[in-house]
């Protein structure tokens, strides 16, 4: 028999239990997930926001003859920024109206022409129906209006067709005839000006110009231009905006992709793209983002995404449903995407408006509302990928710019001159998702956060606002959600992290001279990008104002010795070598400078260490003390 009292054994197996659930209980306390933590940093900094917008064609040959309280309420949808989505670009579609006896168009596709016949007089009270909603837009608060050709006046084609040529691998506007097709896109455009008063920020004499599917009796009008036609079409352009006194820009050429698009700009002769203002892309195909942003900047160009849409019914989505969040978070998706790693000015939906039958006909979810094109009704359904958009549209506009968030399902922009901060996450996920938004590299923080979610129950619906704590504030995303904080009361002085394809428009650049590589998709580099030459005597500068500089960038078994010089003073040498590669090392430190404009010159001395393999010599990030 063992000693001691018979009562002890139970008192100590029951505070053994205690101990053991206290223990276990902590332990799954220590076992709950923190929240992600996803940094804001307003030091790096990148494009500012030009707007929102979306091409008329085709939907506003459509919707534009609908009755005044339809149009009227598609028009505040869309653009009214009290009750719609806010949009302030417009993209108006030039027709070249199409042959007669030709009846084989899309709904809306019929775009009428301002010329029917090659000898007749323009028609000024053609197109009526996408004028009034280009009309209905400026009235709204579009701030920006660019038209854009999809097709020259079938008069002036190869074919006799605006829908392309016979052989869609072949230009279709006569060989004799850019002069004329220039002139007619010019005098329409002086007609918006002059008896309209609608000014044109930019024209694109071309869509898509690269494809070829442009194919005679088809359903929509087309063009294929090669390089050397978009060329002639451009110089032609700019002769003809010259002679009539328009200031109206250039841009080019809506490719289809944007991997086509780096190409066929390079391949444009140097008075063309001298001629361009501003490089339209659409975003249905390609990877190389970070290439066309850079190639924009170095040539000093505007850049838009000018088109895009998806029906979401190609990779397992719902079919045809309003409701679906399937195609809102695909296109949350797709924007997310363009605007950190394209960058452009303006994103621009390309139907606003899709006909409600063709959805039903092939169960997809193209365009943000669906409107009953065919049954006459004039019925309009609101879908949950307008919602999504409006996360976006709502919240970052115009004069915003883009500062960098290390969350890859979100963005973060700041409007410098009011203080609002806006946060956009999409939670395309299955599970709850916590988070905790760090925000204290501000120097200014407001309070609370606004709160607004799209999701499968919600509805750009506003909620409890959640509070400000120890330099930022955590949040719960439901599944398959999109969700738009909005921070007032926010401010930033310091530093700023200059990214190397940032190379026009601003006192802090970066110039590069002689041949320079540039690659994206470099996963530790800063902004995922870096530019490296290897040329004995090229170089790159980096203009500032400021105090000071910081120049960062990687060091790895290829670099060689880079000769460094600030402000015409002597070369410092810098050996680049390291035997295993680091991104983002500190390569030199400036002392403190008056402040001002100052130039830090970098040059390739095609020199090496004894271990190194090549010469190289890289370019990623500086960073300017104000």
């Amino acid at each position: 028999m063992a000693t001691g009292s018979p009562g002890r054994a139970p008192r100590w197996g029951c505070r053994t239990g205690l101990l053991m659930v206290a223990w276990l209980g902590l332990g799954a306390m220590a076992a709950e997930p923190l929240p992600d933590a996803v940094a804001v940093d307003p030091a790096a900094q990148y494009q500012t926001v030009e707007g929102w917008g979306t091409s008329l064609c085709w939907w506003a040959v459509a919707v534009g003859g609908w009755e005044e309280a339809a149009r009227t309420a598609v028009a505040d949808l869309l653009f009214d920024p009290a009750k719609g989505l806010g949009l302030n670009i417009v993209r108006y579609n030039i027709g070249g109206g199409d042959a007669a006896g030709h009846a084989h168009m899309r709904i809306g596709g019929a775009v009428p022409g301002y010329r029917p016949t090659a000898d007749g007089p323009y028609d000024w009270s053609a197109d009526a129906n996408q004028r009034w909603l280009l009309a209905a837009a400026m009235q709204r608060g579009a701030t920006v209006a660019e038209a854009f050709s999809n097709s020259p006046p079938w008069w002036l084609t190869e074919s006799g067709c605006t829908a392309g040529s016979r052989n869609p691998r072949r230009n279709n506007l006569r060989d004799d005839a850019y002069d004329a097709f220039a002139a007619y896109l010019a005098d329409v455009v002086l007609h918006l000006r002059d008896d309209l008063g609608i000014r044109l920020q930019t024209l694109d004499p071309c869509n898509e110009p690269d494809g070829t599917w442009w194919e005679a009796d088809k359903w929509q009008e087309g063009c294929r231009f090669d390089e050397a036609g978009q060329s002639r079409i451009i110089k032609a352009l700019q002769k003809a905006l010259a002679e009539r006194g328009l200031e109206t820009g250039i841009s080019a050429a809506d490719f289809h992709g944007i991997d086509w698009a780096s190409g066929q700009v390079q391949a444009w002769e140097e008075g063309a793209r001298a001629a361009v203002r501003q490089i339209n892309t659409h975003a249905y195909r390609g990877t190389t983002r970070a290439e066309l942003r850079n190639l924009a900047q170095r040539h000093g160009k505007r850049l838009w995404m000018s088109e895009y849409d998806t029906g979401s019914n190609a990779t397992g989505g719902p079919g045809h449903d309003h409701a679906s969040m399937v195609p809102a978070l695909d296109l949350a998706a797709a924007i997310l995407r363009d605007l950190r790693d394209l960058q452009p000015q303006a994103w621009v939906f390309w139907q606003a408006v899709e006909n409600e039958q063709y959805c039903i006909w092939w169960k997809y979810n193209y365009g943000l509302l669906h409107g009953d094109f065919s049954n006459g009704t004039q019925a309009c359904h609101v879908t949950r990928k307008y919602h999504a958009m409006a996360q976006f549209t709502r919240f970052v506009r115009p004069g915003c710019q883009m500062v960098a968030s290390d969350a890859e399902d979100g963005v973060a922009f700041l409007d410098r001159g009011s203080g609002r901060l806006v946060l956009v996450s999409v939670n395309p996920g299955d599970a709850v998702r916590r988070r905790r938004y760090r925000l204290s590299a501000f120097t200014g923080l407001g309070a609370t956060v606004a709160v607004h979610r799209t999701s499968s129950s919600e509805e750009v619906v506003r909620l409890a606002d959640l509070p400000m704590a120890a330099g930022g504030f955590e949040a719960e995303e439901p599944p398959r959600s999109v969700t738009t904080y909005v921070v007032e009361g926010m401010a930033y002085e310091g530093l700023l992290k200059l990214n190397d394809t940032s190379q026009a428009g601003s006192a802090n650049r970066f110039e590069f001279v002689g041949e320079w590589a540039f690659k994206g998709g470099e996963p530790l580099a800063f902004t995922r990008d870096n530019h490296w030459g290897w040329r004995r005597d090229d170089a790159y500068r980096v203009h500032f104002r400021g105090t000071g500089i910081r120049l960062l960038a990687s060091k790895d078994p290829s670099n060689g010795i880079a000769a460094v010089s600030l402000d015409g003073g002597p070369e410092e040498r810098l050996d680049l070598y390291a035997p295993q590669r680091v991104d983002q090392a500190l390569l030199f430190e400036s002392p403190l400078l008056p402040r001002g404009d100052h130039v830090l010159t970098v040059r390739v001395t095609g020199e090496k260490g004894p271990e190194a393999h090549h010469a190289v010599v890289p370019a990623d990030r500086a960073d300017i003390l104000p």
